[in-house]
C-alpha cells in the first residue's frame, strides 16, 4: 500500500468528542422555529418541521454501526430527558418499546412525567383570488398541545394494552394509582369565527368515555352555585391507569393492574368504578372477573357513580349491536344481587334509562327479572311488542308487576344537589370525609357556603328566586 495515499474520510474514524458535537448540532436544529406552523395539505401532506424529528435523526445516526450505538445512544437519551420532555419514554410507552423505556429511565427520565409532546391540528379554509375567481384553499395549522396533566407513560401503556411495559414501569416505581385529568371536550371540535368558513380542531386523543362525560355534565348542572368552568375542571380529575386499561379494552392489562392492587375506583371526580366502566363498555368478561372479587360482589348495590347510578344504570344503548350483550349483562348483574329499583339523582331506575334510550329489548329483559314498568313511554307510539310480551310472561308465571309510588319522589335538583355538594367539597379539599360542622348542611346552606368563596361561586340568571324557595326547605 502506498504510504502517501490519504485514507478515505469516515465518520467512524472521528474522535468520540467530535461525534458528540455532531449529535448536539443535530438536536439543536430548529430550536428557534416558531411553536406553530402552517402548510397546504394539497402540496405538503406532512409538516415541514417536527419537534421530535431531530431526535429520530440522531438515533438513526447512532444505529448505523455498533460503535456509534455504544458511544452516542446514552447521550441522546440524556439530551431527550434534559431538553425534550422525555419524549422517548412517552413514545416508547405508546409503541410498546421496552428497550426504549429502559434507556430513557436509565438516562434519568421522571417516570411520572406528563406528556407534552402531542399536537393539535387545526383544519381551515382560506380564500384566494386567482384568474378572476375566488379559490378556496385548505390550510392546516399545527399547535403544540400540553397533556402533562392528562397522561403519563403508565397511562399510555395501559391504554394500548402493553402489559409488559406496564409491568416494567410498575417494577421501576410507577404509581399504580397515579391520577390524571380527563379532558371532557370532544376530540374533534368545530368553531365558527367571524369568517364564513369554520375551523376544525383535531385533538391528539380523547380518553373521556361517555359515562364520565355524562357524570361531569350532570355534576356541573347540580353544582348550580359553582362557576361552571371550576366545577367541570374539578370533576374531570381523578382517572387512574386502570381507567385507561378498561377504556383501551384490553382485558389482560386490566386484570394485571387489578391483581397488582390497583384501586377499583377508576375516576374519582365522577365516582366511576371499574364495574361501571366495564358495564358501559359491554365487556362481559371483565364484569365476570370483577364480580368474582368479594369487595365488588358484596357491595354491588352501594357502588354508585356521581349520578347515584348503579351498574345497571350504566348500560350503553347507543349501539344496537350491543343490545344482546346488554341482556347478558342484566342477567349477570341480577344473578349477583343487583337491585332493579335503585333511583339515581334524576329519580330514574335502570328500566327508565332503557326506555329513555328506546331500547325495548333491555326494558323487556329488566321486566322479566322483576323490574317496575318505566315511568314514561313515548306518547306518540303504543307499547312495543317486546315489552308487551315480557309483561305477559311475568303475569303468566303468577307474578305481578311492582307499582311505583311517584308521590314520594324528591326533586332531582334537590336530590342531586344534596349528593354533589358534599362530594365536590371532598374533591376541592382532597379529603375523604366532611367536617362535623358541615355534615348536616341543607342544600341552601351549601349554596351559601360556596357563595362565601368567590373563586368558585357564581349567581346564575334567575337564581335569586330559587334561593328564596330553597331557604324555606
Amino acid at each position: 500500500m502506498d504510504r502517501n495515499v490519504t485514507p478515505k474520510l469516515s465518520l467512524t474514524r472521528l474522535p468520540r468528542d467530535i461525534l458528540l458535537c455532531i449529535v448536539d448540532a443535530i438536536l439543536e436544529k430548529n430550536y428557534d422555529h416558531p411553536v406553530k406552523w402552517s402548510w397546504d395539505p394539497d402540496e405538503e401532506p406532512e409538516p415541514r418541521f417536527n419537534p421530535l424529528q431531530t431526535f429520530r435523526d440522531a438515533l438513526s445516526l447512532a444505529a448505523t454501526c455498533k460503535t456509534f450505538y455504544t458511544d452516542l445512544t446514552g447521550g441522546i437519551y440524556c439530551k431527550d430527558v434534559q431538553h425534550n420532555g422525555s419524549a422517548a419514554l412517552l413514545r416508547s410507552a405508546i409503541t410498546g418499546n421496552v428497550a426504549g423505556i429502559v434507556r430513557s429511565l436509565d438516562a434519568g427520565a421522571d417516570i411520572h412525567i406528563g406528556d407534552a409532546t402531542q399536537g393539535v391540528v387545526c383544519k381551515s379554509t382560506r380564500e384566494r383570488s386567482a384568474t378572476g375567481r375566488v379559490k378556496k384553499i385548505p390550510n392546516r395549522t399545527w399547535h403544540p398541545w400540553d397533556m402533562s396533566d392528562q397522561v403519563t407513560a403508565l397511562h399510555w401503556a395501559a391504554y394500548y394494552g402493553h402489559s409488559d411495559v406496564v409491568t416494567l414501569l410498575l417494577e421501576r416505581g410507577a404509581d399504580i394509582d397515579r391520577r390524571v385529568r380527563l379532558d371532557s371536550r370532544p376530540r374533534i371540535a368545530t368553531i365558527y369565527f367571524h369568517d364564513p368558513e369554520p375551523a376544525t380542531y383535531l385533538y391528539p386523543a380523547n380518553f373521556c368515555c361517555d359515562l364520565v362525560k355524562r357524570n361531569i355534565s350532570s355534576g356541573g348542572a347540580f353544582l348550580q352555585s359553582v362557576d361552571k368552568a371550576v366545577a367541570i375542571w374539578t370533576l374531570e380529575h381523578g382517572a387512574s391507569p386502570l381507567y385507561f386499561a378498561i377504556k383501551g379494552g384490553d382485558l389482560a392489562t386490566s386484570r394485571l393492574l387489578i391483581e397488582k392492587g390497583a384501586s377499583l375506583d377508576t375516576h374519582l371526580g365522577t365516582r366511576v368504578h371499574a364495574l361501571h366502566q366495564a358495564v358501559a363498555s359491554c365487556d362481559v368478561n371483565l364484569v365476570e372477573f370483577l364480580l368474582s372479587i368479594n369487595q365488588v360482589a358484596n357491595r354491588i348495590n352501594t357502588i354508585q357513580d356521581g349520578r347515584r347510578g348503579s351498574a345497571l344504570h350504566c348500560l350503553n344503548y347507543d349501539d344496537e349491536e350491543d343490545w344482546h350483550a346488554n341482556c347478558q349483562m342484566i342477567n349477570l348483574l341480577v344473578s349477583h344481587g343487583c337491585r332493579l329499583d335503585i333511583l339515581d339523582n334524576y329519580n330514574n331506575m335502570p328500566v327508565d334509562e332503557a326506555a329513555h334510550d328506546l331500547c325495548s329489548t333491555a326494558v323487556a329483559e329488566l321486566i322479566r327479572h322483576g323490574s317496575h314498568l318505566p315511568r314514561f313511554f313515548p306518547s306518540y307510539r303504543p307499547i312495543p311488542e317486546e315489552i308487551s310480551i315480557a309483561i305477559g310472561e311475568v303475569l303468566a308465571r303468577g307474578l305481578t308487576i311492582p307499582e311505583r309510588n311517584l308521590n314520594t319522589l324528591i326533586s332531582s335538583e334537590i336530590r342531586g344537589g344534596w349528593w354533589m355538594y358534599p362530594h365536590f367539597y371532598k374533591l376541592v379539599h382532597r379529603t375523604n370525609s366532611i367536617p362535623v360542622s358541615l355534615s348536616g348542611l341543607t342544600l341552601f346552606q351549601w349554596i351559601l357556603y360556596w357563595q362565601a368563596r368567590p373563586f368558585a361561586y357564581t349567581v346564575l340568571p334567575g337564581q335569586e328566586s330559587m334561593l328564596q324557595a330553597l331557604a324555606i326547605i
